[in-house]
């Protein structure tokens, strides 16, 4: 079925004519009443030979506002809203602009290059002479053009069809439901989609739109005119509905609200459960995403009673007809749980935008369905439920991690004394945090508040303070306006320490290549308290080199991350083959967990695990450097010695490792047994047993790659002759290069070689009084250089558990969602030495 508004809106004035349809403060506009002004402006604008255009109304007056919208809809032209602040703006961003009529209030500050267009709403509005119902135009005819926020960029303009925006309306009549009994309130502007509906849905159901002066009343003046206007239907911020409800109960107040929908976020659980207790038990809430380009895109419900709803945090399934797409960078869809960007197909949505470039955002498919890159992030469950994660634009790459610009901020406006503020990547590709905050704002409380909401990563390394931020022209934060960090937070000076040479040489380098303000402390982490990165920490290495004439490993600073730490390394410690290092305090009712890192020294590799299991049990890294001062590869028994005497005895030892460091874990753990001190249990993180191929195998392995590449040259013989045919020398070398030429090769400071060098040299393996606890990684990579062979029963007497990790090999313990899963399976109860693991046994 087509929709267009002339006939919709006509029927609805010839059955509630004399019901009150539109209202402010101090005036109502019946149906009939509406209907002749808009026919008013129908008459004018036709009169003017205004036809099948866009219409510019720029008016002050929202109630005049909308029946400007309504009579340049009657006329068979679309409108555009444009906040008379604003409309110089507009107009010099596009100039297409200025060719279109403005209907508006006065003329005063008005460009003389609209002047001969301009319309006064004063005349136009006068009753019309001769005004009969046009030619309707047909339904994939304009209704309205809307601006978007700005927030990422300058606004773009959309324009939206007659059939797609009336179909969303009159679904929302149906769904939610709308009636002529139902009244609903609105104060948001009108240059944004969101306005279209909030007005139609309920004047095309014979409704009553009442309007509100948000600005001049305040948020907590919302409940008196939701009671006493006895509004059924209304829309609110969920930062505006907690606020609400956090001030005052009105469960017994708002007895004719039925439907609240909540914008702007989805709804998380502590959201529910506070709104169950201080809004009416038969209120339902209605919860969604929308773009300007798309309007609405799903739907949630949520019943206050405790009746089956949406589950929290969701923004529910697609709405009418929209698909949606999950997908990756390369524009692949994923699999349901996995996070993309999300992409919107339907039926009606616009190509483009209107007066720019071709957006890459919009892509027309064979069915004649449109897709749109949203931009934003999220995943579907299995049951096609959508959840939201941020904006593609808010995403950043660091040392090729991403970080969501956006979370930081939410973390960071959690701190009380923080009003407002941003987090940019600078050129530097270092974090720099704008805030503003009230007096008693204290950097030390922030930080440390910080840490316990964010990884290290996400930690920002510079800080500004400011009275406020800069806005865009639509109130939004202008982040390309943020001031360079020339003038950062400069705290209160922090206490005096006496600082040895080497201190002073640490502190004095990390100041000045992290460009602080202020004098680093010697407990201050270089990750996690000043912001800094793997790059800055190879520079900062280098330096101290230099200066204290010395050479460093480059894993010491990822492992010893304060200056008292890193000065004790090199005072004792820096040709110690094994050292320890706590990572927690050590509580004697908890059990001990040591992590052997895959890679010499690099404690990077479980920062997650580290986190998840910081409550649980007392944690230890153990540093080893493999390369000898005569830049030899130290025996693999000498190190594994070193490592087992690093250990210190306790009741109730883990040994935990991943890849390579598994390997080592495994030898650690029967080098101790060996000398009476057991441990209890081996966690092997995607640990293979490291088996090399033999001839026999590998014989198959190259037949099964020869085949595989004959399949290929069947369906695609022109690439697979090129890359193999013709370039056969070069792809021979590379071959060569990677699989053969380079494992034979020792280069001592090379991690990966070092530990081709221990694969070949292992001693023979024997069975642990150990428990063994696999975890397995769903995703292999090719490798050629052994066998992803987990046959670990046989290297245990005691028992093994299995359990099964997301994703590749590669991020095995590199993703939070993975540390959770280890976390869960490894804890405890009880207390002392009746401390029990809840595992699974498989064996």
């Amino acid at each position: 079925m087509g929709y267009s508004f002339i006939p919709l809106w006509l029927r609805v004035v010839a059955s509630s004519g004399g019901q009150p349809a539109l209202s402010d403060i101090s005036r109502t506009r019946s149906y009939a009443e509406l209907h002749a002004e808009a026919a008013a402006i129908a008459a004018f604008l036709l009169k003017k030979e205004i036809r099948e255009q866009g219409v510019i109304v720029s008016l002050h007056d929202k109630l005049h506002s909308i029946t400007a919208f309504l009579g340049i809809l009657l006329s068979g032209n679309h409108y555009f809203f444009i906040n008379p602040d604003l409309l110089e703006y507009y107009l010099n961003q596009f100039p297409e602009l200025r060719a279109m009529p403005v209907l508006t209030d006065t003329q005063a500050n008005l460009s003389n290059r609209v002047s001969n267009r301009v319309i006064l709403f004063s005349e136009a509005v006068l009753p019309g002479k001769g005004y009969s119902s046009p030619q309707i135009p047909a339904p994939e005819s304009p209704f309205a053009i809307f601006s978007t926020s700005g927030s990422t960029g300058a606004p773009k303009l959309v324009r939206h069809s007659q059939q797609y925006l009336l179909a969303d309306t009159m679904a929302q009549i149906e769904r939610f439901p709308i009636g002529p009994n139902d009244k609903r309130d609105y104060y948001g502007s009108l240059m944004f989609s969101a306005s279209a509906g909030a007005i139609f849905p309920i004047l095309l159901a014979g409704g009553h739109l009442v309007l509100f002066d948000f600005q001049k009343s305040g948020a907590l003046a919302l409940p008196q005119l939701w009671e006493e206007a006895g509004i059924t239907l209304t829309t609110v911020p969920a930062s505006v509905l907690r606020l609400l409800t956090k001030a005052q109960d009105l469960s017994h107040r708002l007895s004719k609200l039925k439907i609240l929908i909540i914008s702007a976020e989805a709804v998380q659980p502590e959201d529910l459960e506070l709104f169950s207790k201080r809004l009416p038990p038969a209120l339902t809430f209605m919860n969604g995403y929308a773009a300007t380009e798309t309007r609405g895109i799903t739907l949630a419900c949520y019943q206050n009673n405790g009746a089956p709803s949406d589950p929290a945090g969701s923004v529910g399934r697609p709405w009418l007809d929209k698909r949606i797409l999950v997908v990756d960078d390369s524009g692949e869809e994923v699999q349901q749980g996995k996070t993309g960007e999300i992409v919107v197909e339907a039926h009606g949505l616009p190509g483009g935008y209107l007066f720019g470039p071709a957006a890459d955002a919009f892509t027309t498919i064979p069915d004649g369905k449109i897709r749109y890159k949203t931009g934003d992030i999220g995943f579907l469950d299995e049951s096609g439920r959508l959840y939201l994660s941020g904006r593609k634009d808010f995403v950043v790459k660091i040392n090729g991690i991403k970080v969501n610009l956006q979370q930081i901020e939410a973390a960071f406006q959690q701190f009380p004394p923080v009003r407002e503020a941003a987090v940019i990547l600078d050129k530097n590709q270092r974090l720099q945090a704008f805030f503003a905050a009230s007096e008693d704002f204290s950097l030390d409380q922030c930080q440390s508040f910080l840490k316990s909401k964010l990884p290290p990563h996400m930690l920002p390394a510079g800080y500004t303070l400011l009275d406020s931020l800069p806005k865009t022209i639509t109130g939004k934060i202008d982040r390309k306006s943020l001031p360079a960090a020339e003038h950062p937070y400069n705290p209160a000076p922090r206490s005096p320490h006496e600082q040895s040479s080497i201190l002073q040489s640490i502190t004095g380098i990390w100041e000045k290549e992290l460009g602080l303000s202020y004098a680093v402390r010697a407990e201050d982490d270089f990750f996690k308290d000043l912001g800094g990165d793997s790059l800055l920490c190879a520079v900062c290495t280098e330096t101290l080199e230099k200066e204290l004439g010395i050479r460093l490993d480059i894993n010491a600073m990822y492992t010893y991350t304060t200056p008292a730490s890193l000065e004790q390394f090199i005072l004792k410690l820096k040709n110690n083959l094994a050292a320890v290092v706590p990572i927690n305090q050590a509580d004697p009712a908890r059990p001990t967990l040591y992590f052997i890192p895959p890679y010499p020294g690099d404690r990077r590799t479980y920062r997650y695990l580290e986190e998840a299991l910081h409550d649980t049990y007392n944690l230890y890294f153990l540093y080893y450097n493999p390369v000898l001062p005569d830049q030899s590869i130290a025996p693999f028994g000498h190190l594994v010695k070193a490592l087992a005497d690093s250990i210190q005895p306790a009741s109730d030892i883990s040994v935990a490792g991943y890849s390579f460091g598994g390997m080592l874990a495994y030898f650690v753990c029967k080098e101790s047994e060996n000398n009476k001190r057991p441990i209890k249990k081996l966690v092997l993180l995607d640990t293979p047993l490291y088996r090399q191929f033999s001839r026999v195998e590998l014989g198959y392995n190259f037949s099964v790659r020869v085949a595989r590449k004959f399949r290929q040259f069947l369906t695609n013989p022109d690439d697979i002759w090129q890359r193999f045919v013709i370039q056969f020398r070069k792809t021979y070398r590379d071959y060569s290069g990677r699989f053969t030429a380079e494992k034979f090769k020792e280069d001592p400071l090379n991690p990966v070689q070092v530990v081709w060098h221990y694969v070949q040299s292992f001693p023979e393996r024997q069975s642990l009084a150990a428990d063994i606890v696999l975890f397995r990684a769903k995703e292999l990579p090719v490798a050629y250089q052994f066998k992803w062979d987990y046959n670990w029963k046989k290297h245990t007497k005691g028992n093994l558990h299995t359990y099964w990790l997301a994703g590749w090999h590669e991020n095995a313990v590199n993703d939070p969602d993975n540390a959770q899963i280890v976390a869960r399976h490894l804890q405890w109860n009880g207390a002392g030495s009746e401390l029990q693991p809840q595992l699974r046994t498989d064996g």
